[in-house]
């Protein structure tokens, strides 16, 4: 439908008629749709997609496991246990949520970048995290509001400057996310 009608356009030909990511996530389509442009196969561009959110998924857990200092093995074991228990397999690949499965890798992400200015002094880097905050939002909501709640912690440990800094990063996240979400909120 996106190749077809585009963002927010009007579907006349499915249920009566519905404007496209009007109440659904656009994140994961964004992020599939050069490969779809590229392949020209929407198998091959979600198989492709599906791989590439695993891969970024095991180098992020990785990323995870070396910040945590944690053994080879037990990173792994830690991307076998997040990514390839029967619920992940059973909602992302049999039933084909692979937002969900994109929400989850940037949700780690979100984590990684906490943990990572948890003990450290904010910098410039902090960006990363509202860029990635924003991709989530685009993405997937119920994870919106666990990492929302999640980056509170974060807020909190920190000192009142660097706590303006992780503030405005995560409004930047939400600004970068707002020609989707102000339509989505208004639509509700």
């Amino acid at each position: 439908f996106f190749d077809k009608f585009g963002y927010l356009g009007a579907v006349p030909l499915w249920y009566n008629g519905f404007t496209l990511f009007n109440a659904y996530a656009p994140g994961w389509i964004f992020f599939t749709y050069p490969i779809y442009k590229l392949t020209g196969d929407l198998l091959l561009s979600t198989f492709l997609s599906t791989l590439i959110l695993y891969l970024c998924g095991f180098v992020i857990v990785w990323s995870l496991g070396k910040e945590l200092r944690i053994s080879k093995i037990k990173r792994t074991a830690c991307f076998l246990f997040i990514f390839a228990n029967p619920m992940i397999i059973g909602a992302v690949l049999k039933q084909g949520r692979i937002p969900s499965l994109m929400a989850l890798v940037l949700f780690l992400s979100i984590v990684l970048i906490a943990l990572h200015f948890k003990d450290r002094p904010t910098t410039p880097k902090i960006i990363l995290l509202g860029l990635a905050y924003g991709a989530l939002i685009l993405t997937h909501q119920p994870e919106t509001v666990l990492t929302g709640l999640f980056l509170t912690g974060l807020i909190l440990v920190k000192p009142n400057r660097e706590r303006l800094w992780i503030i405005l990063a995560l409004l930047m996240g939400i600004a970068l996310s707002s020609f989707w979400l102000i339509p989505f909120i208004n639509a509700a």
